[in-house]
């Protein structure tokens, strides 16, 4: 294990997180030599709370339901999630919920596009199955301090809570030893691809029979610890039709397109959904983020449409089809730019005037 002790005392730690208690938000950065410190004085701030100030507040966001910790409690788990970033393992084929890691340049272009065959596998009620003693093993094995007492700061009825701050670093990290069981070279190369984004698993071959093989393998190693496919989320793509990853339609795609486009309506769809929703809702910005990390032309659009949102929202359609038009305008990209032979292999797609080849299909 890794050497995180410093030389400032718990004491003056706790008072720090005491501050930023007061304040109700985290206000310092926790480096590497500092962790394990940060981590004893959250244990005992916790042991100091009111139960009331230990609960959870069930809301729905989108189609999900979630967990939000009291305010006091969310400023704790804020603290610890900057030390379990530095401490608890993330494998290489993992691309959910990391600093610096992009899904479109790190797992799509790399390793998803001009496979013959794409199959996607869903981890049913992903969240709502990682129990206390899932959380505890990983604690354990990181040889952090105090593993029982940890693991009761960061779970709530015996469960890891989706909606709490820490819940994604440690999702990533009960899942490690799946991940590297899955990842099996021969002889130094791979015959498929796997990677896994939260509970979306993707296995992309030349071969069409290793996914099969592969999905019955995947249901042992996730039997074992206690997680089973959604059977209704298990898709094979193969690349005569459409090959969606992440939203996203790769079929076609070569590794040095420069952007990949989402349909024009769907881009409405989302200005639409903004719209309905309240300032500042995690929802809208959550489908703006999506869109910027995938074209960052498109976002500019979008946020401009946005930024009239006090207007007359009954025409919002053509305020963003004017400045569609203008846009491909100005970048010199029309749908009339767009050969007959490429617009032929867009499926039913080939209706909604875009610059690209590549579609997405989620918000």
């Amino acid at each position: 294990m890794r050497n995180f002790r410093s030389s400032k005392g718990d004491e003056e730690l706790a008072a720090i997180i005491q501050k930023a208690l007061v304040v109700g938000r985290t206000t310092f950065v926790i480096t590497n030599n500092t962790c394990i410190n940060y981590i004893a004085a959250v244990i005992s701030l916790y042991s100091e709370l009111e139960p009331g100030e230990k609960t959870y507040k069930r809301v729905r966001i989108g189609k999900r339901l979630v967990n939000i910790p009291h305010p006091r409690l969310k400023v704790l788990l804020q603290t610890l999630d900057q030390c379990l970033k530095n401490i608890l393992p993330r494998h290489e084929r993992c691309f959910s919920y990391a600093t610096g890691v992009d899904f479109i340049r790190d797992m799509i272009r790399p390793l998803m596009v001009g496979k013959r065959v794409i199959a996607h596998f869903d981890i049913h009620k992903f969240f709502d199955n990682i129990r206390d003693y899932h959380v505890q093993e990983v604690f354990e094995r990181c040889e952090l301090p105090e593993p029982g007492e940890l693991t009761k700061v960061v779970t709530y009825n015996g469960f890891l809570p989706q909606g709490s701050p820490v819940a994604p670093t440690i999702s990533n990290a009960v899942l490690v030893d799946i991940d590297e069981s899955m990842t099996i070279r021969h002889n130094g190369q791979e015959r498929f691809v796997y990677a896994r984004y939260s509970d979306d698993i993707y296995l992309a071959t030349s071969e069409h029979w290793i996914p099969k093989m592969l999905e019955a393998r995947l249901k042992r190693l996730l039997s074992a610890k206690g997680f089973e496919l959604n059977p209704r989320d298990t898709q094979y793509m193969r690349h005569n039709s459409r090959q969606v990853v992440m939203g996203i339609n790769v079929r076609g795609v070569s590794l040095n397109d420069s952007a990949i486009y989402i349909p024009w309506k769907r881009i409405e769809r989302l200005v639409e959904e903004f719209l309905r929703a309240k300032p500042g809702s995690p929802v809208a910005w959550g489908k703006h983020n999506y869109v910027q990390r995938v074209n960052t032309r498109q976002s500019n659009l979008l946020a401009t449409v946005l930024s009239s949102r006090l207007g007359d929202l009954s025409n919002f359609g053509v305020r963003a089809t004017q400045l569609r038009t203008r846009l491909e305008e100005r970048n010199g990209c029309t749908k009339r730019d767009v050969p007959k032979a490429e617009e032929n292999t867009r499926g039913k797609d080939k209706e909604e005037p875009g610059c690209g080849p590549v579609h997405s299909e989620v918000g």
